[in-house]
């Protein structure tokens, strides 16, 4: 496993998504955007740290973009919500060394990015929309489909 230290950009708007997104997520982050951004920069330093212990700004050996350091970058740019997950699971994967997990604010993240995750389903996939509760019952004549489920069940050869 790697770990490196996310970009400014990357940061920043995650922190702006995290604070403005409450009623998406159903997490609250009692920070500002900037605050935030800070705050989810030193958790992801500290894993950095606790992955490569050797590496410091100060000898510029700091796995992640150079110049090294955080600084919050303002944005009004819409960025798609499919696109904001993968920034969150790349946050908290580049995040996750030592005892980082256990932090509250990786945890409040991880509950975010899981809130985010459901509600994407329920929006952009038909199949979870239009799916009855207990398990699938194919109606007759209904063509095969492509599916996770009976790849996992097929036999291997």
């Amino acid at each position: 496993m790697s770990a490196y230290v996310c970009d400014n950009e990357h940061i920043s708007q995650i922190a702006r998504f995290l604070s403005y997104s409450y009623n998406m997520h159903r997490v609250q982050f009692g920070s500002d955007p900037e605050t935030l951004a800070q705050e989810l920069f030193d958790l992801n330093e500290r894993s950095v740290r606790a992955r490569y212990p050797d590496s410091s700004p100060e000898a510029d050996n700091m796995p992640g973009p150079v110049p090294y350091g955080f600084s919050y970058i303002h944005s009004s740019i819409a960025v798609p919500d499919g696109h904001t997950a993968k920034a969150l699971d790349c946050f908290l994967y580049q995040s996750c060394e030592g005892d980082c997990m256990e932090d509250p604010l990786y945890k409040q993240v991880q509950r975010a990015v899981d809130n985010l995750k459901d509600r994407l389903l329920e929006i952009h996939c038909p199949d979870y929309r239009n799916a009855e509760w207990g398990a699938y019952e194919p109606k007759p004549g209904e063509p095969e489909r492509h599916s996770l489920t009976a790849m996992a069940g097929r036999k291997r050869t």
